[in-house]
């Protein structure tokens, strides 16, 4: 709502304005007639004599018409700018209908003291699990973990990884994730990562579909029982805190609120961290002849003709040489009976030759068995 202006005042202030509007229009009329174009001859101080005068005139007419219009505004009026005051509000906040007696007293209850508990033991504690089950030790049914530590575990490693891995995920998914993740989630080995133990992709379908989640392996790191069981469960935390908890929060609280979490239901395994210490076991080892600096490769593809130390520059040499290996019975054989059998099958094919050997090689080695 805008403030009321007497009628006096607005009478006063559209005088004012039309006399600064008359005034004006006369003064710049007179302008125009007085200064007319003058002849030729007189020119030059003409159009100086006109330009001073027009500059002073059309001074004075601004100048007047902001004194009648914008200073002089008329009585009882104030200055545009200034705001009006507002006063103070005398209404009184109501009273409650009924009062509460002074002499009322509230009974007072006794403090407990109550022990400290962190955020992530609050909430284990809530799935059934507690400190104490660390000391305890491992009472999950059926648990395993404790016999991956063995010398013994890594041996046929290659051949039942695949199996091994299946069962590890089973027994985290039910003892640590209370069988929240997918039984069907993509768990697979990469020969590609050289240094990572293990790697977790997350992701969304488009249109804001189904979360997913899938986990890669390293062969070259995880290459023993127990490498597999740690990476493994590091990996699914962070499957858990996408697909359970649709957070991305890296090494962050909710995923050392599930890495407490399977510490604490698997006490065997050791603490869950962020990052491995594993000694990479590579296959082939090159030193630097000078400053004697290690490195290695998993394959044989360091040429030290061409590439030098990046320490000392001093010359690689291969400490691990490839072992020979021994010839086998069949190798043997072929070496042995190779040319006779050329001769008899003189004009064939050196695939028709070893498709003889391997014939005579097989009938030879049945009657030796029998």
């Amino acid at each position: 709502m805008g403030r009321h202006i007497p009628k006096k005042v607005l009478d006063q202030r559209g005088v004012n304005l039309h006399a600064g509007i008359l005034l004006t229009t006369c003064l710049n009329i007179t302008r125009i007639f007085l200064f007319r174009p003058c002849p030729p001859t007189r020119l030059l101080p003409a159009v100086v004599f006109n330009w001073y005068i027009s500059f002073f005139v059309s001074i004075s007419c601004h100048l007047i018409g902001y004194f009648l219009v914008c200073v002089n505004p008329g009585p009882n009026q104030k200055p545009p700018l200034s705001a009006p005051r507002q006063k103070a509000s005398k209404e009184v906040c109501p009273r409650p209908l009924v009062r509460t007696p002074l002499d009322l007293k509230t009974p007072v209850r006794p403090l407990v003291s109550k022990p400290a508990v962190s955020q992530p033991e609050s909430r284990l504690k809530t799935s059934g699990l507690s400190s104490s089950s660390v000391s305890a030790g491992c009472m999950t049914p059926g648990c395993f973990l404790q016999s991956l530590s063995g010398p013994g575990s890594s041996r046929n490693f290659k051949q039942t990884k695949e199996e091994l891995t299946s069962k590890l995920y089973r027994l985290y998914n039910t003892s640590v994730f209370d069988s929240k993740l997918p039984s069907n989630m993509s768990v697979s080995w990469n020969n590609k990562m050289r240094k990572t133990a293990g790697y977790c992709i997350t992701g969304q379908e488009r249109g804001g579909g189904n979360r997913y989640a899938r986990i890669q392996l390293s062969e070259k790191v995880c290459d023993s029982a127990d490498r597999l069981r740690d990476t493994l469960v590091h990996e699914m935390c962070h499957a858990a805190t996408w697909l359970i908890n649709s957070v991305r929060d890296g090494h962050g609280p909710f995923w050392k609120l599930y890495a407490r979490k399977a510490t604490l239901a698997h006490p065997e395994l050791p603490v869950v961290t962020r990052c491995h210490s594993y000694d990479i076991n590579y296959k082939y080892q090159y030193q630097c002849s000078r400053c004697k600096n290690t490195l290695g490769r998993h394959s044989k593809s360091l040429d030290t003709q061409r590439f030098v130390c990046a320490l000392c520059t001093g010359q690689l040499v291969l400490l691990t040489p490839a072992k020979p290996r021994a010839p086998t019975p069949f190798a043997n054989f072929v070496k042995e009976n190779y040319g006779s059998v050329r001769q008899n099958l003189a004009g064939q094919s050196h695939g028709e030759v070893m498709r003889k050997l391997s014939v005579d090689f097989a009938t030879k080695t049945k009657l030796s068995q029998n």
